[in-house]
C-alpha cells in the first residue's frame, strides 16, 4: 500500500507536467532497475543499533564517516544523539522526538528510516526530559527547567554538526511531529534560512494536556499559562522571517484544531484546506482518519512531498501546481486511512459507538430506575431488582445486533407477547433470546427496539411468569 500510495502521488504530479527530476533522486533510474531502486530505498543503515554509545562532551565531539551513537554532556544535561552520514550530501536533517517514553525504550530515535529518501545527513536528538521523567506519556518539548532551555543546547549541538560537516543553514531541516514539531519551530527560529517541518505541533503548551500542565506546575514549579520572560517557549512563534515553516495539521483531530486554528488566526495565516503558501509559511491541512487521530497523518508522503516543495521554493519555484491538486491528494489519503481504520480493528470505533448508544439509552430512560448499564463485549442493560431478563447490544462488522435475553427459569409461554414484535424465539444452553439485526448504526431503530419491548418486560416482571417460572 505504501508503494501504491507513493506511485499515485508521483503519477498525479507527472500528470500536471511538473518537473520531478529532483523529487527523489533514487527513482530516476532505467525501467529494469525499478525493483532494485525500491529495495535500495528501504535498505536502512542498521549497524549503529549494536554499536556502543560514545560518551563525551560537546567540545570533544568529532563526526566521522560512520553511523554512530553519542551521549553528549552539555550544560549539566545528557543528550543521546544518532548520526548517520550521507557521503557527498550538503544537507542535514535533524529529527526531533515527540510523545512520551512511558512503557517505551529510551533513547528513542525517530525517522532515521527516511535517510535514503531525503538524501541527507541525518542527526537524531532525543529529548533528555524523558530520561528525567520516564513516567510521562506526552509531549515535554525539550523544555528544561526555569533557568535552562534545552532547545538552546540542541542548537549548540546542531551548530557544531553544521560546522564539522560544512553545511550552510539554508540546507538545514528540522523535522518532528507533535512535541518534536514544536521543537522544530523553536530551532528554525534560531537558525535563519533553515526549514522546519512540523506535523501536528503544539502552539499553546498550557492547553495541550491538563496532566502535563499540572506536572509542570507541581513538579517543575513552572506555570505554562504565563509567558516566559526569559525564553520564548510557552507560546511558540514564527520569529524568523528568513526561515521556512511547513505546518501540517489534521483537521479531524479536535485537540489539534484547538491548537492550530487560534495560532493561524493570531499570525494572519488563512485556514484553507490542502497545501497553501503564505510568505515563508506553507500549510498543509488535511483530514486523515486513524486509530489515534492526533498522530494520524500521511507522514511519509507528507515529509517526502514537503522535501520536494522545499527544494522547489529554494530554487525559485512555486507550489502552485501542487497546491491545485492537494485536495485530491487529501481525499485519496482520507479514503485510504478510513479503509485502514475499519480494516485493522474496529475496537476503538466500537467503544466510541457503544458509549454513544449507552448514553442515548440512559437518556431515553432518564437515567433512573429500574435500569442500569454495564459495558463488556457489548452494552448490557439490566433491571436493578431482577436478573432473569436483560438486553445486550453488540457492534459487528456489518451492523448492530440487539438481543433481548431471558433466563430459562422463565416459562416459554410467557414469551408469546414478544414474538409479535420480535419474531422467532431462539435458545442456547443457558437462555432464550430474541435477536434483531440492523444493517447500519441507526439510533432511532435501536431505541425502537427498546420501546417495543420494555413495557412488556416490566409487565412480565410483575406477573406470575417471573415469580413462579411458569
Amino acid at each position: 500500500m505504501k508503494l501504491y500510495l507513493y506511485a499515485v502521488s508521483l503519477l498525479i504530479i507527472r500528470f500536471f507536467s511538473m518537473n520531478i527530476q529532483d523529487f527523489i533522486t533514487p527513482f530516476c533510474v532505467a525501467p529494469n532497475d525499478v525493483c532494485n531502486a525500491r529495495n535500495n530505498l528501504e535498505e536502512f543503515p542498521r549497524d549503529w543499533i549494536k554499536k556502543s554509545t560514545h560518551k563525551l562532551s560537546l567540545t570533544n565531539w568529532f563526526l566521522g564517516g560512520t553511523n554512530e551513537k553519542y551521549l553528549i554532556s552539555h550544560n549539566n544535561y545528557d543528550y543521546h544523539v544518532l548520526f548517520i552520514p550521507r557521503p557527498n550530501s550538503n544537507k542535514l536533517v535533524v529529527s526531533l522526538c515527540g510523545g512520551g517514553r512511558k512503557n517505551k525504550a529510551y533513547p528513542l530515535f525517530t525517522r532515521w528510516k527516511y535517510y535514503n529518501y531525503l538524501n541527507a545527513n541525518f542527526l537524531c536528538i532525543e529529548d533528555p526530559m524523558y530520561n528525567l521523567y520516564p513516567q510521562i506519556s506526552d509531549a515535554l518539548w525539550y523544555y528544561g527547567d526555569k533557568e535552562h532551555w534545552l532547545i538552546n543546547d540542541v542548537a549548540d549541538i546542531v551548530r557544531n554538526a553544521c560546522s564539522q560537516l560544512k553545511i550552510s543553514y539554508s540546507n538545514l531541516v528540522f523535522l518532528g511531529s507533535s512535541g518534536g514539531g514544536t521543537a522544530s519551530i523553536y530551532l528554525a527560529n534560531l537558525f535563519e534560512d533553515s526549514v522546519a517541518i512540523a506535523l501536528n505541533p503544539q502552539y499553546f503548551l498550557h492547553s495541550w494536556n491538563p496532566d502535563i500542565t499540572d506536572f509542570f506546575k507541581k513538579r517543575l514549579k513552572i506555570n505554562l499559562f504565563e509567558q516566559d520572560n526569559i525564553f520564548p517557549r510557552n507560546y511558540p512563534k514564527l520569529l524568523s522571517s528568513k526561515s521556512r515553516f511547513f505546518l501540517c495539521e489534521n483537521y479531524l483531530s479536535e485537540k489539534d484544531k484547538l491548537q492550530f486554528i487560534p495560532f493561524f488566526k493570531q499570525n494572519s495565516i488563512p485556514i484553507k484546506y490542502g497545501i497553501n503558501q503564505y510568505n515563508n509559511v506553507v500549510t498543509w491541512i488535511h483530514a486523515t482518519n486513524g486509530r489515534k487521530i492526533h498522530s494520524s497523518n500521511p507522514e511519509k508522503l507528507e515529509i517526502l512531498l514537503i522535501n520536494y516543495l522545499n527544494e522547489e521554493l529554494k530554487s525559485g519555484g512555486t507550489i502552485a501546481q501542487i497546491s491545485s491538486i492537494s485536495c485530491y491528494l487529501n481525499e485519496y489519503l482520507n479514503i485510504k486511512y478510513i479503509g485502514e481504520f475499519y480494516k485493522e480493528k474496529s475496537k476503538i470505533l466500537n467503544k466510541f459507538v457503544l458509549d454513544s448508544i449507552q448514553q442515548r439509552i440512559l437518556a431515553y430512560f432518564e437515567f433512573s430506575d429500574p435500569v442500569y448499564t454495564k459495558a463488556g463485549d457489548g452494552i448490557f442493560l439490566y433491571f436493578r431488582d431482577f436478573s432473569d431478563i436483560y438486553y445486550k447490544i453488540v457492534i459487528t462488522d456489518d451492523g448492530v445486533s440487539l438481543y433481548l435475553i431471558f433466563s430459562k427459569d422463565i416459562g416459554n409461554s410467557c414469551l408469546e407477547p414478544f414474538k409479535d414484535v420480535l419474531g422467532n424465539l431462539k435458545s442456547n444452553s443457558k437462555s432464550y433470546y430474541f435477536k434483531n439485526k440492523l444493517s447500519s448504526l441507526a439510533y432511532d431503530d435501536i431505541l425502537l427496539f427498546f420501546r417495543n419491548t420494555f413495557y412488556k418486560v416490566l409487565y412480565m416482571k410483575s406477573t406470575i411468569c417471573i415469580s413462579s417460572g411458569l
